[in-house]
């Protein structure tokens, strides 16, 4: 598929303005009180990661979505600067706001050809408090979010189409499901997903049922 110079260079700018702002936060909250420790969600995802890290069996069941813990214990081994794990966390979470951020940029651009709309989805998903807000913990709904854009940027382009694309479905459902193993929240949406699937699908009957 070949890329839009428009797109890419409004893209682009998204980007670099995201990656600063991040820093930029993520240096601020990193400084103050808040995020000197993590609390609460965050601190108990802290420990299900080291557990996992260190192969430790557990003595009681935990009540988190497990996949992001295990994603920061992957990443605890890839560690070579031997950064204190909140830190590590919030590192994989800025990662993650520039895929969605990314990912955000092209649905826009799918949806109205502009670059100006590039810059509204980018600025307004990239440069959001909330979402920053949330980056700077280790907390799973920032890749849950980025699964969920990628699942809505996949089944757009099946749509715009005007036919089933199984590759398409296919990562829409897999990022669905790694979004439901992060954020349990999910889980409707990912229920949903076939029948609207289908639903799209309707010129060609039969995919409807294929779906379920």
């Amino acid at each position: 598929m070949k890329t839009d110079p428009t797109f890419t260079k409004s893209v682009r700018g998204v980007l670099i303005l995201t990656a600063v702002y991040l820093f930029i936060y993520q240096l601020w909250y990193t400084l103050s009180p808040m995020g000197l420790e993590p609390v609460l969600d965050g601190r108990q995802n802290i420990i299900i990661a080291e557990k996992m890290y260190e192969g430790e069996s557990f003595n009681q069941p935990f009540h988190r979505a497990p996949l992001y813990p295990y994603l920061l214990s992957l990443a605890y081994r890839i560690n070579v600067l031997d950064l204190p794990e909140h830190l590590v966390a919030r590192g994989m979470n800025s990662f993650f706001v520039l895929i969605t951020t990314f990912f955000a940029c092209h649905l826009a651009w799918l949806i109205w050809k502009r670059k100006y709309a590039v810059w509204v989805a980018g600025v307004a998903v990239g440069c959001n408090p909330v979402i920053l807000f949330f980056a700077g913990d280790p907390l799973d709904i920032t890749i849950a979010t980025s699964c969920l854009t990628i699942a809505c940027w996949a089944l757009y382009r099946s749509y715009r189409s005007r036919k089933f694309r199984w590759g398409l479905y296919l990562v829409a459902s897999l990022v669905l499901g790694a979004g439901m193993a992060l954020r349990s929240h999910l889980l409707l949406i990912t229920v949903l997903m076939p029948v609207i699937a289908g639903l799209v699908a309707k010129e060609i009957p039969f995919l409807f049922l294929m779906t379920l």
